[in-house]
This record gives structure tokens, sequence and C-alpha cells, in this order.
């Protein structure tokens, strides 16, 4: 029987969103900058690729390597590619918030990146 957590969500969603969130801190340690949690994905842009598109990029990796796994493929963890496509997708959030922040005229009429609205 599926246990339920104190919010009403299944406790298997709670025990991966904490997980998951884990997995982020871990990796990030790794590949981001403490200024620029996601440098990694920035580094795009110097081959023309917005960081949005980097992380879509990742989460077709993912995708792929989910449905390579599910036609029988050997080697792959399908729990932890579940997990990253999911971490992949909250920051692509994180981005798109960011770009949207950035994009907004301050009272100046200047947008956060020096733009002018």
């Amino acid at each position: 029987m599926m246990q339920i957590h104190g919010d009403g969500l299944p406790e298997s969603y709670v025990i991966a969103l904490t997980e998951a969130a884990d997995i982020v801190a871990h990796k990030n340690r790794g590949y981001g900058r403490d200024e620029d949690p996601w440098h990694n994905f920035r580094a795009g842009e110097a081959i023309g690729i917005n960081p949005q598109g980097m992380v879509m990029l990742r989460i077709l990796e993912k995708i792929n390597r989910l449905t390579n796994h599910y036609r029988g493929a050997q080697g792959v963890d399908p729990r932890e590619e579940a997990l990253d496509a999911a971490n992949l997708s909250l920051i692509l959030v994180a981005l798109i918030d960011e770009a949207a922040t950035d994009a907004t005229p301050d009272a100046d009429g200047t947008t956060a990146d020096g733009a002018d609205s």
C-alpha cells in the first residue's frame, strides 16, 4: 500500500524530491561556480546555444537514455536518469524565471541586463 506523507503526497514522491535536491547540490559543486550555479549551461553561449537550450539538450539526452533502457539497453539506471531529468526541468524553470526577471524594465526603463525597454 502506498504511504502518504503528511501533506497528502505519496511518501515515495517526497523522498524522490529530497533525493533530487541532494543530487543537484552535489553535481553543482562539480559544474557550477559560487557566483553562478548555472555556469555550465551558460557556457553554450560561446557556440550560440542559450542556457535554456543547453538544458533542453540535456533533458533530451536523459529521455533518450530512458527510452533506450525501456527498449532493452543495459547499463542505464532509469531511476537516476529520471531524477536527473526532473532536476534539469527545474533548472530550466529557474533559467526561464531568471530571463523573465532580467527582461522586466526597471523604473528607469532599463532591464537588469542593461538593455533599454
